[in-house]
């Protein structure tokens, strides 16, 4: 069973005892606290969840593997996909994308030593079906903005490429 990253926005209502050598002194019961910085929008969230794919050593070939590294259950990963208005598994390919195209201006290496992917042919297909065209790879330096205009999974007015432009430039 996967645990949630993110918890409620309100924190459990916590009960323990303070001990002093042979007696309990009282029991103390904490309120709920609202916790500002974990109440995120379902696109902050889905946001947060591609970066992890971004940031990972491996390439995360399934939304299964996606969901266990993000920490959360396929169903709840899947569910915030559809609920941002992404398929999961074109929200999956514009990561694993962004991830290679990123692993590979960075540090030189070719996208098919970053992209598990094991024929030509399936290489090709996504590379096409993503925007990883040769010529588009072959600038040498990172410029996402280009990316996300090249990349053809998401839709481009779509809300969901604003929110990565943005957390990307606060990564950097």
């Amino acid at each position: 069973m996967y645990h949630e990253r993110h918890r409620s926005a309100f924190a459990l209502i916590v009960k323990f005892r303070c001990y002093t050598p042979h007696r309990i002194t009282k029991t103390v019961m904490l309120e709920p606290v609202l916790r500002l910085r974990y109440m995120r929008s379902a696109m902050h969230t889905w946001t947060h969840y591609v970066l992890d794919v971004v940031q990972s050593s491996d390439d995360i070939k399934t939304l299964s593997d996606w969901a266990h590294t993000a920490g959360v259950s396929y169903t709840s990963l899947r569910e915030l996909c559809y609920v941002i208005g992404v398929p999961p598994s074109d929200a999956l390919s514009f990561a694993r994308a962004l991830r290679a195209y990123i692993g590979h201006v960075r540090h030189g290496v070719p996208l098919s030593a970053l992209l598990d992917i094991r024929d030509r042919r399936s290489l090709v297909a996504f590379t096409d079906r993503t925007g990883l065209t040769e010529t588009f790879c072959n600038i040498n330096r990172l410029d996402i903005d280009a990316f996300l205009r090249a990349q053809q999974v998401i839709p481009q007015k779509h809300d969901a490429l604003i929110h990565v432009r943005q957390s990307l430039a606060q990564l950097d």
